[in-house]
């Protein structure tokens, strides 16, 4: 890759952290990825690829040599068919300068496949990343439930998780279930309703929560 100019270009994790890796016009999504994971000390890379997010939307990109700049069209191109711009061409998004404030986007890693022989213990790093990836994936509707109990009891997991094992009362619950909760769960029932099922699970599993870390649970 002689010759090439490079770049730098931030990949953002489901935890809210970023890693900046260094690319050239030749460097594929699949070398991103696999970057991203060394700086992470992730030794297992199945199942992981880069993925452009703009806004709530997330497009897959798959573990094929994608190339990087063709992953910066494509989002820029994705933005364009939303808003009606042009992003290369948009010199501020200033909404003072005038200027209408668009999408926001970027490459995001994620894991597409989630092997059986994970071991949480084991892989603490790639198993954060799972668990924030399933939880903000679950609100945004992208993971389906068999049953209306297996998204309480995730919920009631998670709570637990939230306030580190600690008892709390319905209006903590309700603080933050409604970042939690499916927009198409929240419209067939109160938040206070929800709140009383999941505090009535916690109950039921009480002695299993207690008796398991935050680490085994996630």
């Amino acid at each position: 890759k002689v010759g090439k100019v490079r770049f730098t270009v931030q990949v953002r994790l489901h935890d809210h952290r970023f890693v900046t890796v260094m690319v050239d016009s030749g460097t594929s999504t699949k070398e991103v990825c696999l970057e991203v994971l060394k700086q992470l000390s992730i030794k297992d890379s199945y199942g992981f690829a880069c993925a452009v997010e703009t806004g709530d939307k997330v497009v897959n990109l798959g573990a094929n040599a994608y190339l990087v700049m063709d992953a910066i069209a494509a989002g820029e191109q994705h933005v364009a068919r939303l808003t009606g711009y042009d992003v290369s061409m948009l010199v501020s998004t200033d909404k003072h300068a005038g200027v209408e404030k668009v999408p926001e986007w970027g490459l995001l890693l994620q894991r597409e496949f989630f092997p059986p022989w994970h071991n949480t213990l084991e892989d603490k790093t790639a198993s954060q990343l799972m668990y924030h990836q399933i939880i903000h994936g679950v609100k945004a509707g992208l993971y389906h439930f068999e049953s209306e109990e297996e998204l309480i009891v995730l919920l009631a997991q998670e709570c637990f998780i939230h306030f580190n094992g600690e008892e709390v009362n319905t209006k903590r619950l309700i603080q933050i279930l409604p970042d939690l909760i499916p927009r198409s769960h929240l419209e067939k029932r109160t938040v206070r309703k929800w709140a009383a099922f999941v505090r009535a699970t916690q109950s039921k599993a009480g002695l299993d929560l207690a008796s398991s870390s935050l680490q085994e649970i996630k």
